[in-house]
């Protein structure tokens, strides 16, 4: 059995109604070498007062308490503050297996790996079978960050971008290339779906389209990253291409009736324009996809009144 100090980081915002199922599945892991970090995110509630009991009753409890800046700048200021040789995200919402922590650390330290990975209740397993970097790499097995469990070296360097959503798809491939990634076949982490303060659930029309936008973003910049790696493969690329094009296009389609910051919108033309001669000669584009791209290349003002054509 494993002694190693695990850090596991739980942004706390408007969790209220889970925080003690959250947390107390952690602060009950049958492997008690853990640091627990509360990351109080500004929450407008009873959870920062909740953490601070937290951290009374148990001295591995570290709580943070900062203003309202998001998810990510929540797990930022946990990887900045964590003192132990593996970390772990926990979402406020979420629980945990109770011998989760234990499980995949004896399997990553016998497996000689870098970041162990376990299952979430809904995975399909057969895309945990093959290449799971490849996998995660085309958005087969979901960018979530929480169900791993990483040597804090993988973090060196990477932090989660600031004010975006999905800023897991923004970091997960550039952390997990070239790890050593160890499967662990088992369904330990227990994702909440039905959350309505979570932002895929948010009725927001304007939130729901900045995650349309921060999507595209991601991964556009995934493909950016790895388009010149010659150690990927020109399959995973047109994938993520393809994945990128479609966000870019449904960025235009509701452009017109949302506000949002130019510099993104540019952004998102000027890599349809600079990738124009790949998306045209790749066969993962069908012809609708590829005319809706010219369509958005000759007329983008056009294209955003008509972007029914982007299906």
């Amino acid at each position: 059995m494993s002694s190693a100090k695990v850090s596991i980081i739980i942004p706390i915002y408007k969790v209220e109604r889970y925080i003690y199922k959250c947390v107390d599945s952690v602060l009950n892991q049958t492997h008690q070498n853990i640091e627990v970090i509360l990351v109080d995110d500004g929450s407008p509630d009873t959870c920062p007062t909740i953490c601070d009991e937290y951290a009374l009753k148990d001295s591995r409890v570290k709580v943070l308490h900062k203003e309202n800046g998001g998810l990510s700048s929540a797990r930022n200021l946990g990887l900045d503050n964590m003192t132990g040789e593996y970390v772990s995200f926990v979402d406020g919402d979420d629980y945990i297996e109770l011998d989760m922590i234990e499980t995949m650390l004896d399997m990553l330290e016998t497996g000689n790996g870098d970041v162990a990975i376990c299952l979430e209740k809904r995975d399909n397993e057969r895309f945990f079978e093959g290449d799971i970097y490849k996998n995660i790499l085309e958005d087969k097995i979901g960018s979530q960050v929480w169900r791993y469990l990483y040597s804090v070296e993988l973090f060196r360097g990477i932090r989660f971008p600031l004010n975006r959503y999905v800023e897991d798809i923004a970091i997960l491939h550039k952390v997990l290339y070239r790890a050593k990634i160890v499967y662990v076949p088992k369904r330990f982490y227990n994702y909440y779906y039905n959350n309505q303060e979570s932002i895929s659930n948010n009725p927001d029309p304007q939130k729901r389209y900045k995650n349309t936008v921060d999507r595209a973003i991601a991964f556009l910049g995934r493909y950016e990253w790895m388009k010149d790696k010659d150690d990927i493969g020109d399959d995973s690329k047109e994938i993520i291409l393809h994945t990128s094009v479609r966000f870019c296009l449904a960025t235009f389609c509701r452009y017109r009736n949302n506000k949002y910051s130019q510099d993104d919108i540019d952004c998102i033309y000027c890599f349809i324009k600079t990738n124009k001669k790949t998306i045209f000669r790749s066969k993962r584009f069908n012809f609708a996809e590829k005319m809706a791209v010219r369509f958005l290349l000759l007329m983008p003002r056009l294209f955003s009144r008509f972007g029914a054509l982007a299906g």
